[in-house]
């Protein structure tokens, strides 16, 4: 999905519940401040969704913003100039191999829960963090990194 209005774009909780046979979404272009909590319910059988709000600010998540989306493999959230992903967010997406949150604004890897004791980013094989604001990362947290693919 493009959106070619530059207007503010807003997702509406269950908004996507008649798609649920979608296996791939791209939201490219559209105005977005926030996903909300069950923004994505009802997409049971999405494996890879992409969202590129394209020079539209800081994109904020709700820890329940990926609620409902147990197959989720690939997530690719580059571009956003996200700062903070709850820790929680990503634990409703157990299959998440792939996190692509390059060119955003985060600081730390606590920024995305890497760190917690409840990480939700333990089935991720690759994680590109490159052209972020990274300003330190400690060896225990490269520790639980090291059978990843770890993109700075």
């Amino acid at each position: 999905m493009k959106c070619l209005d530059p207007t503010l774009s807003q997702l509406e909780p269950d908004g996507f519940r008649s798609l649920r046979h979608l296996k791939r979404l791209t939201l490219d272009g559209c105005n977005l401040k926030v996903i909300p909590p069950r923004a994505f319910t009802g997409l049971d059988q999405l494996e890879s969704l992409t969202i590129w709000t394209r020079q539209a600010g800081v994109l904020t998540l709700d820890k329940n913003a990926f609620q409902g989306l147990g197959k989720l493999t690939r997530l690719d959230l580059s571009g956003n100039y996200i700062r903070y992903i709850p820790s929680d967010a990503l634990c409703t997406s157990p299959k998440l191999e792939t996190l692509n949150l390059s060119h955003n604004e985060i600081g730390s890897l606590s920024d995305i829960g890497a760190d917690s004791k409840k990480s939700c980013l333990g089935n991720l094989t690759s994680i590109d963090l490159s052209h972020n604001e990274l300003s330190a990362i400690t060896s225990r947290q490269m520790a639980g990194e090291n059978q990843k693919k770890l993109w700075l």
